[in-house]
């Protein structure tokens, strides 16, 4: 891409523990603008118990790296996770806020049939279920519907947060902002902000 420089501008998905500074370096003269990253948890308990083999520390680093360098950066969080507590939740929005990305989501953990955590799920009895097949974690802190609640409110409070609120601004120029806030028909039902 560089070579034959095509112009193209792309996002992309990794992991934080796939890149160092040279790779992002060459993803960015190559048109990367934007980096996603699975961060899952801010709590180092969390990320060891469902595996994702990273830590914090590699997640906060990632992150500066893509700073450093221009990129952009997206993440997101999964909430709800087998053994995880209310207060591991709040340690993610804390997490997020500290991270500073450009875009982030909290999604609420759905154990898929064929996985290792539905298993689990379903032999600990502890669950809401959604449909034939899909499962929500329920502890005696959380079910799927409290856990909705949690992700609408880690959703309004990171992304009307000062911090955010200038990122758009930036982002969208103060007109288009204004015109997307002001006018219902122009707002997104969904998704990220």
């Amino acid at each position: 891409m560089v070579k034959n420089n095509l112009g193209l501008e792309w996002v992309c998905d990794t992991r934080v523990d796939l890149v160092d500074q040279e790779l992002l370096e060459v993803m960015s003269k190559a048109g990367c603008r934007t980096v996603w990253f699975g961060v899952e948890s801010g709590s180092q308990k969390v990320l060891n118990r469902i595996g994702r083999n990273t830590t914090l520390e590699q997640i906060e680093t990632a992150f500066k790296l893509c700073r450093r360098i221009g990129l952009q950066t997206a993440c997101s969080f999964m909430l709800g996770t087998p053994d995880e507590t209310l207060k591991d939740m709040e340690a993610s929005l804390k997490f997020a806020e500290k991270l500073n990305p450009d875009w982030c989501i909290f999604n609420v953990f759905i154990a898929n049939p064929d996985s290792k955590l539905y298993q689990e799920v379903l032999d600990s009895g502890k669950y809401d279920k959604l449909d034939d097949f899909l499962l929500s974690v329920k502890t005696d802190e959380f079910d799927y519907k409290s856990l909705l609640a949690v992700q609408r409110r880690f959703f309004r409070d990171f992304h009307r947060s000062p911090k955010q609120i200038l990122k758009r601004v930036r982002r969208e120029g103060v007109v288009n902002f204004a015109k997307r806030r002001l006018n219902p028909r122009a707002q997104k039902p969904v998704g990220i902000a």
